[in-house]
């Protein structure tokens, strides 16, 4: 408490007081930078101080803009990584501090397995895409491939049924992200 005292010309005098109260600042934490392929989801933030209060600059892609730690999930459609920067702001009492944390969200490769292939017993034909730059590619099985970890092996395939022998062939590619996806 501050107490201020007043005298004018005449000597006559009167006092006032004052109570200032000072508030805990609050700690914000946005949690550390993060990174995940398109589809994924990280937590951000940090755990929950009871009393505080939370504000994210944006609901966009968070699972509640007023947790202290929401999950962030992202879909980049996009062939290069999307960089997100969220920030919070952390309030107790009348006093607020803000952090912020980067995200990135790398892309999924391109993939594509091919149009389905009617082929004739023992001839051969091609399946998947033109390779592309750093990518990997795993298909489900080498059976009947030239090579399963091209993008465009060869399939050569016999049958010695009568009854049609239908092959489903998976292929997965990698970027250099390290993220995957699939087609068939």
């Amino acid at each position: 408490m501050f107490i201020v005292t007043v005298t004018n010309g005449f000597a006559c005098s009167d006092l006032d007081s004052v109570i200032v109260v000072v508030n805990h600042l609050p700690e914000s934490n946005a949690g550390p930078d993060t990174a995940f392929c398109s589809g994924g989801s990280a937590s951000i933030g940090t755990n929950n101080t009871p009393g505080y209060h939370y504000s994210w600059n944006t609901a966009n892609g968070l699972s509640d803009s007023t947790l202290a730690n929401p999950t962030v999930t992202w879909t980049n459609n996009d062939t290069i990584t999307d960089t997100l920067t969220f920030i919070v702001t952390t309030t107790v009492d009348s006093c607020s501090t803000s952090d912020s944390v980067t995200v990135i969200v790398f892309p999924l490769p391109i993939v594509d397995a091919g149009e389905d292939k009617y082929l004739c017993s023992e001839s051969t034909d091609t399946i998947g895409s033109t390779p592309i730059g750093t990518y990997t590619y795993s298909w489900n099985t080498a059976n009947g491939l030239s090579d399963s970890t091209l993008a465009n092996p060869t399939v050569a395939l016999s049958n010695d049924s009568i009854v049609n022998d239908t092959n489903m062939f998976i292929v997965t590619v990698t970027n250099g992200f390290a993220c995957s996806d699939l087609d068939s």
